[in-house]
C-alpha cells in the first residue's frame, strides 16, 4: 500500500514494491543506503548467498555490499544486530567496513508514532575496501555479558552507565530469559539525538568516479543450446547430444557428480597410499584432475593415525569432488530425462476431459518401451547408482513413483515393478461445469470454486432459471447478509455461513430491521433461525475471574475500591464508581485516578499494604493487580566499596501474601452482591459468548488432479473446503487421519482455482 501510495505520489521515482532480496541490484553501484529495518524472527534466503540470513542481519550485510567503496549505509535496527552474541553480522562485515558511530534509542523513541515500546539503534557504516586490518574498533570486538544481569549480552561500543550514545537508562526485563531494554528518562530526546550524533565520525572522503550501473545486466550464454536456456525449468536436468545440463538457483551449468577418494599420508600431509578398495580406473581419472584441496568440495582428515594394519601410522584423507559424468552417466541420466518428460505429458494429457484416448495410447505405449529399455540396461530407477545421479531433479520422486516395491519371495530382497501408471489413466481430468440439473448444485459449484455465493454465475450454469427462481428453490440454503444490506448492498450468505461467527452482533441488527418493519426480506424468519443457534448462556459459577480481568466492567473495580480502601459504599450506577480507574489508551496500563489514588490512606487501607515499601497501601497493591503485575521489593546492600541491589526476600513474599489476600477479599465482595454478580456473567457473555463456529460441507468437491484410485474421506473434504473459503486452516487431526492428503488436496484445489501458484507442503 505505501509503495501504491509512494508512486503516486512520486512518478518519475523509481520505487520498487518487493521483497529486498528479489530486486536485482548491482553491488558495489550505490552511494548511499538508508533503510529501516523490518522486524522479525525469520531468515532471508537470498541465492547471493551460500546461507540464510537472519532479516536484520541481511539488511546489514545486503546494503553494505551495494554499496560502493566509500559509500554508507545508514540504518535503523533492533538492539540485536549490535549486542547478538553468536552468529553476529559484524563478525562477516569488518574486514571491509568502518563504523562511523551509532545511537542506542530509548523504547519511548517511537510510542507516539507506532504505539510500540522497543528500544532501537541508529547506526552509521562506511565500506572502506582499503581497511586497515590490524586497526581495532571497539564494535566489531565482540560482545560481553551485561555488567549488572549476566543473562544478558552487549555490544562494548553501547555498555556503560553513563555511555553519551545511550540515551536513557539501562534494565532487563524478565521476559525470554532477560531483555536487555533502555528505559526513556528524557523529555527533550530530539535534542539529546542531536547530541550523539554529533559523535559520530565525519565518512572519509573516497575517490570513486566510475559509476556502476544500478540493476544487474544479464549475460546470455551462447555456448549453452537456445533450446536448454528457454526450456529447462528451475532443478532439472536436460540434454542435448551427449552433453547434460542442469538449471539451479546460480543458472544453467554443465553437469557433473560429486565424487569421493580415500586416501593416507603422514602427519606431515604427504601422500603416502591408495585406499585398497579403490579401483585402478577410479584413481587415473582423480590423479587427471589434477586437484588442490582448496579447489575440492571438501576434504576430510582423520583425527587420530591407524592403530594398526598396512596403514599404521597413517592418517586417512578423504576428498569430496566434481567428477565428469562417464559415458554411462549420461546415458542414464538422458533415459530418465527422456522418462520423466514421457510421463509429464502422459500426466498433462490427462488432465482434459475429452482427451484422445489415441494420443494417450501412443504415449503409454512410449513410456513402456522406454522404461523397458531403461531397466534393461541401467536397473531400476529406485537403484541408488539412478537415484544418486538423479535426484537433484524436482521431478525425480515422480518418476520414482513410477515403480512399486516389494519383497521377492524367493530371496527376500526388495525389487520394483511397474505401477499401474504403465496400464490406465490414473488422473481425474480437470472437470468444467457449463450445466447443472438442480439450484442445490448451482450453489455447491459456486462455493466449492471458490466464488462464495456467486447468483450471476449460478443462473449461467443453471439456465432457464432467473436469481429469484433460484432463490426461491434454495429456501434457507442461503440467507441475505443483514450487514451488507445496511450498507446498501443485497449480498447471500451461505447457510452455514450465515449462522456462524459472530451471532449476538448478527440478532441485533436483525432485530433493528424487524423494528422497523423493513419488508424487503423476511427478516423475522432469519431472526428465528439466528435465535435457534444462539450460545447458551454461561452462569458466574463456571466463569473464572480475578481482580486483573479486564472485561469486568470498571464500576465494578470501583465500588470494590471504595469499599476495600475508604469503608464508603456506593451504587454501582453512582457516577463516583466510574471515576476510580482509567485506562491508558495508548499502552492499555490500568491506573487509579488522581483524585482517587492520593486520598490519605485509611487504617484498612494501609494494613493491606507492605509497611516500609513503596506498596505501602492496598490501593498500590490493587493498581498492580488491575495490570497483572508481580512486582518485587528490593534493597540495596554493600559488598566491599560496591553498593548492591537485591531481593528482599521477606519483603517481596508478604507482598505475594497481600496480592492474594486482596483477590480473596474480591472473591467476597462479588458474592455479597447479587448485581455485581449479574453485571459480571452479563459482560462476560457479551464479550466472550457471542460467536458461533462454522461447520463446512466440502461433499460437493470434485479435486481435479487427484488420483483415481484416492478416496477423500468426508473430515477432508470439509477441511479442504474450510481451506478454500477461509485461505487458511489449522490442522489439528489424529495421528493417521490423513492430513498430508488433505494438504495435497487443498493444494490441488487452490492451484486450480488460480488462489495459488506454487503451494508449499
Amino acid at each position: 500500500m505505501t509503495g501504491a501510495i509512494a508512486k503516486q505520489l512520486h512518478p518519475n521515482t523509481h520505487i520498487e514494491v518487493r521483497g529486498f532480496e528479489e530486486v536485482p541490484y548491482q553491488n558495489n553501484s550505490f552511494d548511499l543506503v538508508l533503510t529501516n529495518v523490518p522486524f522479525g524472527n525469520f531468515r532471508i534466503a537470498d541465492k547471493n548467498y551460500d546461507k540464510p540470513y537472519m532479516i536484520h542481519d541481511y539488511f546489514v550485510k545486503h546494503s553494505l555490499d551495494l554499496v560502493r567503496d566509500g559509500g554508507q549505509v545508514s540504518i535503523i535496527s533492533s538492539i540485536g544486530t549490535m549486542d547478538k552474541r553468536t552468529d553476529n553480522v559484524l563478525q562477516e562485515i569488518k574486514i571491509n567496513t568502518h563504523f562511523l558511530g551509532g545511537v542506542r534509542l530509548p523504547d519511548t523513541a517511537f510510542k507516539s508514532i507506532a504505539g510500540t515500546r522497543v528500544t532501537t539503534d541508529l547506526l552509521f557504516f562506511q565500506k572502506d575496501q582499503a581497511k586497515n586490518l590490524n586497526e581495532e574498533e571497539l564494535v566489531f570486538s565482540g560482545s560481553i555479558p551485561f555488567e549488572e544481569d549476566k543473562r544478558v549480552w552487549i555490544n562494548p561500543y553501547f555498555d556503560g552507565k553513563y555511555n553519551t550514545q545511550v540515551l536513557g537508562e539501562y534494565e532487563v526485563r524478565n521476559f525470554n530469559g532477560g531483555t536487555l531494554n533502555v528505559k526513556g528518562v528524557s523529555e527533550t530526546l530530539a535534542a539529546d539525538i542531536m547530541k550523539a550524533l554529533d559523535n559520530v565520525e565525519a565518512p572519509k572522503q573516497i575517490d570513486n568516479s566510475l559509476k556502476a550501473p544500478v540493476f544487474i545486466q544479464e549475460e546470455v550464454d551462447h555456448s549453452i543450446p537456445s533450446r536448454i536456456r528457454e526450456n529447462l525449468a528451475l532443478y532439472s536436468f536436460g540434454y542435448e547430444g551427449n552433453q547434460i545440463y542442469y538449471r539451479d538457483t546460480h543458472g544453467i551449468r554443465k553437469s557433473s557428480k560429486v565424487d569421493e577418494i580415500s586416501y593416507y599420508v603422514d602427519e606431515k600431509g604427504d601422500f603416502k597410499a591408495w585406499d585398497s578398495s579403490l579401483s585402478e580406473h577410479k584413481i587415473d581419472r582423480f590423479v587427471q584432475l589434477h586437484l588442490t584441496d582448496e579447489e575440492a568440495l571438501d576434504v576430510y582428515k582423520s583425527e587420530e593415525a591407524s592403530k594398526r594394519g598396512k596403514y599404521k601410522g597413517l592418517f586417512k584423507k578423504t576428498v569430496f569432488y566434481e567428477s565428469p559424468l562417464s559415458d554411462k552417466d549420461i546415458s542414464r541420466i538422458s533415459g530418465m530425462v527422456d522418462l520423466r518428460e514421457t510421463y509429464q505429458a502422459l500426466i498433462e494429457i490427462q488432465r482434459h476431459p475429452d482427451y484422445s484416448r489415441t494420443d494417450f495410447q501412443v504415449l503409454l505405449s512410449k513410456l513402456n518401451r522406454d522404461y523397458d529399455r531403461f531397466v534393461s540396461q541401467f536397473g531400476y530407477l529406485n537403484a541408488s547408482v539412478n537415484r544418486n545421479l538423479f535426484d537433484s531433479d524436482d521431478k525425480y520422486s515422480l518418476l520414482a513413483s513410477l515403480e512399486d516395491e516389494y519383497i521377492d519371495s524367493k530371496d527376500q530382497k526388495v525389487k520394483y515393478k511397474k505401477s499401474l501408471a504403465f496400464e490406465k489413466a490414473l488422473v481425474r481430468p480437470e472437470r468444467v461445469i457449463t450445466r447443472v440439473s438442480t439450484a442445490l448444485d448451482a450453489l455447491n459449484s459456486s462455493l466449492s470454486d471458490g466464488r462464495g455465493v456467486d447468483l450471476d454465475y449460478m443462473v449461467s450454469i443453471y439456465p432457464e432459471h432467473s436469481q429469484v427462481a433460484i432463490l426461491d428453490e434454495l429456501g434457507d440454503q442461503i440467507l441475505m447478509d443483514p450487514e451488507s444490506y445496511l450498507r446498501g448492498e443485497r449480498k447471500y450468505l451461505s447457510k452455514n455461513q450465515f449462522l456462524s461467527g459472530d451471532i449476538l452482533n448478527k440478532i441485533e441488527v436483525v432485530q433493528l430491521l424487524v423494528e422497523e418493519n423493513n419488508q424487503e426480506y423476511d427478516w423475522s424468519h432469519a431472526l428465528d433461525l439466528l435465535e435457534s443457534v444462539r450460545p447458551p448462556r454461561i452462569h458466574l459459577a463456571d466463569i473464572e475471574f480475578k481482580i486483573g480481568s479486564r472485561w469486568i466492567p470498571q464500576s465494578v473495580y470501583g465500588k470494590f475500591a471504595f469499599e476495600c480502601f475508604t469503608n464508603r459504599e456506593f451504587e454501582l450506577s453512582s457516577p463516583d464508581v466510574e471515576q476510580v480507574i482509567e485506562v491508558n489508551p495508548v499502552d492499555g496500563q490500568v491506573h487509579l485516578r488522581t483524585s482517587f489514588a492520593y486520598r490519605y490512606p485509611s487504617a484498612k487501607d494501609s494494613s493491606l499494604g507492605v509497611s516500609g515499601s513503596r506498596y505501602d497501601t492496598g490501593r498500590k497493591i490493587f493498581e498492580n493487580l488491575l495490570n497483572s503485575n508481580q512486582p518485587t521489593i528490593t534493597m540495596t546492600v554493600t559488598e566491599g566499596e560496591k553498593k548492591k541491589t537485591i531481593t528482599d526476600l521477606e519483603k517481596t513474599s508478604v507482598l505475594r501474601a497481600k496480592e492474594q489476600h486482596l483477590q480473596e477479599l474480591f472473591q467476597e465482595f462479588v458474592s455479597r452482591y447479587p448485581e455485581v454478580q449479574q453485571v459480571i456473567e452479563e459482560s462476560y457473555n457479551r464479550l466472550y459468548n457471542r460467536t458461533v463456529s462454522r461447520e463446512y460441507d466440502g461433499s460437493h468437491l470434485v479435486i481435479d488432479g487427484l488420483a483415481q484410485n484416492i478416496s477423500l474421506r468426508p473430515h477432508q473434504e470439509n477441511a479442504i473446503q474450510r481451506i478454500v473459503e477461509e485461505k487458511r486452516a489449522l490442522l489439528a487431526h489424529e495421528v493417521g487421519s490423513g492430513k498430508t492428503l488433505t494438504m495435497l488436496g487443498a493444494g490441488f484445489k487452490l492451484k486450480e482455482l488460480g488462489m495459488v501458484h506454487k503451494p508449499c507442503m
